[in-house]
């Protein structure tokens, strides 16, 4: 029993103090966040965030054209399925401002309970960058096929 405590605090010391914004969903809605979550989304505090899911966060559409809530049902099904899913994502700030993530989603039992714990890592830079590369691409590819 202690070892199960041990664990437990670990796993809340983890959850807590994570860089990455981390959640745990349950039933399609948000039940817990770390801080972290709390600004990467530009909340204030935990309860703007609690009773939300995760397509609140998301816009109507993802980069590649598809509906978020179709593409992320089928995502979060293969989670449950397979244990675990990695991809990225287009999320929204309470603003409105878009921001690339990387998001982990994971099926876990907390409490003897299944639930979904959430990793959100910010992106925004990296993808920004991917984007620009990929035009320049495309100009010289462009410039050279042109020149030819």
């Amino acid at each position: 029993m202690a070892e199960t405590a041990t664990q437990d605090s670990g796993f809340e010391t983890v959850f807590r103090d994570s860089k990455d914004g981390l959640a745990i969903f349950k039933d399609g809605y948000f039940v817990d966040c770390n801080q972290s979550m709390l600004d990467l989304v530009g909340a204030s505090k935990r309860e703007d965030f609690i009773g939300l899911t995760p397509f609140d966060f998301s816009p109507e559409f993802q980069y590649d054209g598809q509906s978020s809530a179709d593409k992320g049902m089928q995502l979060i099904e293969r989670c449950y399925n397979e244990g675990s899913v990695r991809f990225e994502w287009i999320h929204k700030k309470f603003n409105g401002e878009p921001f690339w993530t990387e998001v982990i989603l994971t099926k876990m039992v907390l409490n003897g309970e299944v639930v979904v714990h959430a990793n959100w890592r910010d992106i925004s830079e990296k993808k920004d960058l991917e984007l620009k590369i990929a035009e320049q691409k495309e100009t010289f590819e462009t410039l050279f096929n042109e020149s030819l």
